[in-house]
């Protein structure tokens, strides 16, 4: 049976389908987007590092004053959008937004393309798991991003209201009728003439025209046994679904394992259900959430808003002033450098889902995924001694002469450096690597290919990766150890002045500006343009570089959107696994994995 989830990982099944019983009850809103509200019914929207050649990539220091504020814990509130927004809708780890003029813009992650709004005036939006749709301004739907099961290609004709789910997609028809697409096991029968519909990770509940909620699909967790009574909307989230009743009351059911299915007593004027959370919109503006707050998704901000959208592990809501703010793990805060505190920012680098910057006063601000303590940069004394940053896979190193201090993750010691006296570090994917004062290096934590075992002599420079490392020597040649399956230590003849490394590949700069790459090309990676660049970096599958006048071009890691760069002129670039950052003018832009909207 196909996969019909928010990962596409699991099968729907045991469908069946639920109607409770209600006297007719006015529609007060969509719920329409997976696990979210999704503006106004039937009409317009409504209110609603380190140093170079580590996999953190280059953390040279660069010029400027920066608009950054304090550093940020992950799960905190950031501020996805300052523009206008009319309606937003989350969906698994991307984000869409319909602005005051019916364009749509879309944010987060873009592996399928559901970030890529297409042109056009569109009345309403709905973002799924991969993909998203919306309904243009003559209510015909059009559907973007993943459509391995179809849940993109709607069919012909006019829908009142989209909501797009897991592997699937739903209407509602002028008529009053559910017409659904895609994965074909993720919903049932749905007779009855409806008003609002909304698409879970395997099942649908809808409104009908008498108030009542019918659902189908899947039914493993009670998630279609919905109450009797009127409904003004619904919202179908991972396996429990909730709803406005006409007295502006919450109903829950389905799993309730973490409390998601216990709303709070008091008003609401919309609710949004997401995996094991739900959120909920009260008459006076503001929001609140219940159930899990492992990740904070729960720990709803203060302020008046107008609507509200939860995900999987996320939850997003949309001011009065139009801006929008997301918390809990929405899956692109390490694209979203924090913003407040002007003040010259001097050290740059991105990890694997982490980016950590010095800014005023020496202090180290850091953002992004902290499930492994990635965001625990230290303080006062020790930040103002850092001289280079270096960002791993899930931890950051760095240095202030003589001494190194590393945070994060330590599973295989990587973030323990020894007391020794050092003049820089660089670091890999799990392991880290030291230049000694006498020139010689010294590396720990994962050691599984030998990339924390380096040859003796002289070094100047290294370039950490996955599994392998590279050293250049005093002569400027260039030496690898580690992990050699993808040809990633089978240096090329020739002299160089940098080196940087991927996960399974490394390139080299140099004398006159030119790059040689070499290991794994899968993604082009190792493909180098005929350019000449006074710096270059390395991601996990992508390589950039930068020319004297800023200018930077990407290459390789398609499968992550690493290219094009922006079109501006860059100061310093960053490249972490799949992201890639770069100053502009007085701020940080990142690019990649993920695409953000004009904040």
């Amino acid at each position: 049976m196909v996969a019909c989830a928010w990962a596409l990982l699991s099968a729907c099944s045991r469908t069946g389908s639920s109607r409770s019983g209600g006297a007719p009850g006015s529609l007060g809103g969509i719920a329409g987007s997976f696990g979210g509200a999704a503006g106004s019914f039937g009409g317009t929207a409504g209110s609603s590092g380190g140093a170079a050649g580590s996999l953190g990539g280059s953390a040279g220091s660069f010029g400027g004053s920066g608009g950054f504020g304090p550093n940020t814990t992950a799960g905190d509130p950031v501020v996805i959008s300052t523009k206008s927004l009319a309606q937003i809708s989350s969906g698994l780890y991307h984000g869409c937004g319909l602005r005051s003029d019916g364009s749509a813009t879309c944010w987060g992650d873009n592996y399928y393309g559901e970030s890529e709004a297409p042109s056009g005036t569109f009345v309403q939006l709905s973002a799924g798991a991969n993909h998203s749709c919306g309904l243009l301004n003559d209510h015909s739907p059009t559907c973007w991003g993943d459509d391995r099961y179809g849940q993109s290609t709607p069919p012909p004709g006019s829908l009142n209201q989209i909501a797009a789910g897991g592997a699937h997609t739903c209407g509602v028809r002028a008529d009053g009728t559910v017409v659904c697409w895609g994965d074909a096991t993720c919903w049932g029968t749905m007779t009855g003439s409806f008003v609002q519909v909304s698409a879970g990770e395997r099942h649908i509940c809808a409104v009908r025209s008498d108030g009542g909620v019918t659902c189908s699909g899947d039914d493993s967790f009670a998630q279609l046994q919905a109450p009797a009574g009127a409904f003004t909307e619904v919202s179908a989230g991972r396996k429990h679904s909730c709803g406005v009743r006409s007295d502006r009351s919450i109903a829950c059911w389905g799993d309730n394992s973490h409390g998601q299915s216990s709303p709070p007593s008091g008003a609401f004027l919309q609710v949004s259900a997401g995996d094991k959370h739900t959120c909920g919109l009260k008459i006076d503006g503001s929001v609140v959430c219940w159930g899990d707050e492992s990740g904070k998704e729960s720990q709803a901000p203060a302020g008046t808003f107008s609507q509200v959208s939860a995900s999987a592990t996320g939850t997003c809501a949309l001011r009065t002033d139009g801006a929008v703010l997301c918390w809990g793990y929405v899956g692109y805060e390490h694209a979203i450098p924090p913003a407040g505190v002007p003040g010259s920012i001097s050290l740059l680098a991105v990890g694997g889902y982490h980016a950590c910057i010095m800014g005023p006063f020496s202090s180290l601000y850091c953002w992004g995924d902290n499930s492994r303590g990635q965001l625990a940069a230290p303080q006062g004394q020790q930040g103002n001694q850092l001289d280079s940053l270096s960002a791993g896979g899930f931890h950051t190193c760095g240095f202030g002469g003589p001494s190194v201090t590393c945070w994060g993750d330590n599973s295989y010691g990587q973030s323990t450096a020894p007391s020794y006296k050092w003049t820089n570090v660089w670091t890999g994917y799990q392991h880290t690597c030291g230049r000694l004062t006498f020139g010689t290096v010294y590396c720990w934590g994962d050691n599984q290919y030998g990339q924390a075992t380096p040859p003796a002599g002289d070094f100047s420079e290294l370039a950490a990766g996955r599994a392998h490392t590279c050293g250049r020597q005093s002569d400027d040649t260039v030496v690898c150890w580690g992990a050699s399956g993808a040809g990633q230590t089978s240096v090329p003849a020739g002299t160089f002045v940098q080196i940087v490394a991927g996960d399974d590949h490394t390139c080299g700069r140099r004398t006159d500006g030119s790059v040689a790459c070499w290991g794994d090309n899968s993604q082009g990676q190792s493909n180098p343009p005929d350019q000449k660049f006074t710096t270059i970096v390395a991601g996990g599958h992508h390589t950039c570089g930068r020319s004297a006048a800023g200018q930077v071009t990407c290459w390789g890691g398609a499968g992550h959107r690493q290219t094009p760069p922006p079109s501006q002129q860059l100061g310093d670039i960053s490249a972490g696994r799949n992201l890639t950052c770069g100053v502009l003018q007085s701020s940080v832009v990142c690019w990649g994995e993920v695409l953000l909207p004009d904040l």
